[in-house]
């Protein structure tokens, strides 16, 4: 006889966009009150991931994975818990929505976003050796290519390209500039650029001294708060985009992963692994101080992806659970 474990879902710490099976979209306030279950697992069967709250801030929508015929995008109403299928189809990341509310737009490849006219859905592809920016017109359904990532302009080397080091563009919110990281010229640590839309010039943003990655923009564009690398852990910081100044918010030991910004640019929210166990908090930018919005989880629970609510009362996360089952194996 044989015993093994089973491999459904063995990860510890998640990572990428993919929702661990039976992952629920959750809602907590600011102040850490009035926790409320947005979604239940099996209903719809799968992981719920990545919530994104619409501009109006009435609907949230998030995506399914390990859900069979039931992937794609799915909405939810906070205040009825109504849940139902938008559109089902597999490998959808994330989702955008229109800048009235009226539409809602997914991407097959990464990071939709809406243009500043309203009319296009900017969003990252790569096609052929180097990733760019294009954008798609809704109306017209005709694609443009916006900026093409020249590796050389930053001299990376095609083999760091293959190996994604450019990594994790941001268009800021009014779709003039993009930020993104990438590993400068003999260098380990991961530093951060920005460029104009319209043409590659990349300015790096971070010194040398520090690691930093995963950008999210500030709601005025004068901040970009950032992960910092630090040993095993992750700092959560704050760049300041004309200066290149690093603001660090946090120092303990553990996972700092900051997601997004209060409408009012004065705090980010982010995921927290503090001995062992996950938590979301937020940090104010401008003094460092912190407040924990949900209990620390049990050893096998996550949260993650905390997305603010466009009126700054709810914030709205990813919570899952790792399992795994022994087996037995009789052999014959």
């Amino acid at each position: 006889m044989i015993v093994f474990q089973s491999d459904e879902q063995i990860a510890v710490t998640p990572t990428s966009y993919n929702a661990q099976h039976g992952s629920t979209i959750r809602t907590v306030t600011a102040d850490g009150a009035d926790l409320r279950e947005l979604t239940r697992a099996g209903q719809p069967p799968g992981g719920h991931a990545a919530p994104t709250w619409s501009p109006d801030g009435r609907y949230v929508v998030f995506t399914v994975f390990e859900g069979g015929p039931d992937e794609g995008i799915w909405i939810v109403r906070p205040d009825t818990m109504q849940v139902g299928p938008l559109l089902r189809r597999s490998g959808v990341f994330e989702v955008a929505f229109a800048a009235d509310g009226s539409a809602l737009y997914a991407a097959t490849d990464w990071l939709p976003r809406w243009t500043a006219d309203g009319r296009r859905v900017a969003y990252l592809s790569r096609r052929g050796s180097s990733p760019g920016i294009w954008a798609i017109d809704v109306v017209s359904r005709r694609e443009q290519q916006l900026l093409t990532i020249e590796s050389d302009t930053i001299r990376v080397s095609e083999e760091d390209l293959q190996r994604s080091s450019v990594a994790e563009l941001e268009l800021a919110p009014s779709t003039s500039r993009v930020v993104f990281s990438a590993f400068p010229p003999r260098s380990s640590r991961r530093a951060i650029y920005l460029t104009p839309i319209d043409r590659f010039m990349p300015r790096r943003l971070s010194d040398d001294r520090v690691s930093v990655g995963y950008p999210a923009w500030s709601p005025d564009e004068r901040h970009i708060a950032v992960e910092v690398k630090d040993g095993t852990s992750m700092q959560a910081g704050v760049l300041d985009v004309q200066t290149g100044a690093l603001t660090r918010l946090t120092s303990e030991r553990g996972q700092t992963w900051v997601r997004s910004w209060s409408p009012d640019g004065r705090r980010v929210v982010a995921a927290a692994l503090r001995d062992g166990a996950w938590d979301l908090r937020w940090y104010d930018v401008a003094t460092a101080r912190q407040k924990v919005i949900t209990p620390p989880g049990a050893a096998n629970v996550f949260v993650r992806y905390p997305d603010w609510s466009p009126r700054g009362a709810l914030i709205v996360f990813e919570r899952g659970e790792v399992r795994g089952n022994i087996w037995t194996l009789t052999l014959r």
